[in-house]
């Protein structure tokens, strides 16, 4: 139920107004976090041989922050499995073959004991991951838990392609001013008999 009303709330949300993409995901993934008890919910970028950390929220500090980087050189094993998986689920993360490259640095460093990623993409590709995190205690995942994960990660990427629309169009708007005035000029010139009018 109450990952009903978290999607009912973030749904009803209108985000178009929004100017900055960071500000709608960090809102999307901090009622995440609250709504499943989750220590950290993430959204992470995906290039071809890099992942990169484009916003965190840490509940426990209620902080965010970003800039973490997974390069595929370091991490082959889970850049395949993300990008071939509907989701990487590990309650135990010590456990899970995909996540085997993070279990002698990330996961020890940061106490994580069981995540859930799931793969955004756009056009066929891995374009983004949401990731959730339980710090210091194991979380079995269950298809709620799943379910919810998916559905945040389709409403972070519809967030995505309707922000780059804005930008689109802000970007056509401006280049049609742009072009009014340009003409509006040139025809004054071509218009006048004096050429310093």
């Amino acid at each position: 139920e109450r990952y009903n009303q978290t999607i009912k709330k973030i749904s009803s949300t209108n985000f178009t107004g929004e100017k900055n993409l960071d500000v709608s995901v960090m809102q999307i993934i901090q009622l995440a976090a609250e709504t499943t008890n989750c220590n950290q919910v993430s959204y992470w970028k995906c290039r071809s041989d890099l992942i990169t950390c484009e916003n965190l929220y840490n509940i426990d500090n209620n902080i965010f922050t970003k800039g973490y980087e997974i390069n595929k050189k370091e991490y082959p094993i889970y850049f395949e499995a993300i990008k071939s998986n509907n989701q990487i689920t590990a309650a135990n993360v010590y456990e899970n073959k995909a996540l085997c490259e993070f279990t002698d640095n990330y996961f020890v460093d940061f106490k994580i004991e069981s995540l859930l990623d799931i793969p955004i993409f756009s056009n066929g590709q891995l374009s983004g991951i949401i990731c959730f995190e339980s710090i210091g205690t194991q979380k079995k995942w269950d298809n709620d838990d799943i379910s919810f994960g998916r559905t945040i990660a389709d409403l972070i990427s519809l967030n995505v392609v309707s922000h780059s629309r804005y930008e689109s169009e802000k970007k056509l708007e401006y280049k049609s001013e742009l072009l009014s005035a340009m003409t509006l000029c040139t025809e004054k010139f071509l218009n006048s008999n004096d050429i310093t009018d």
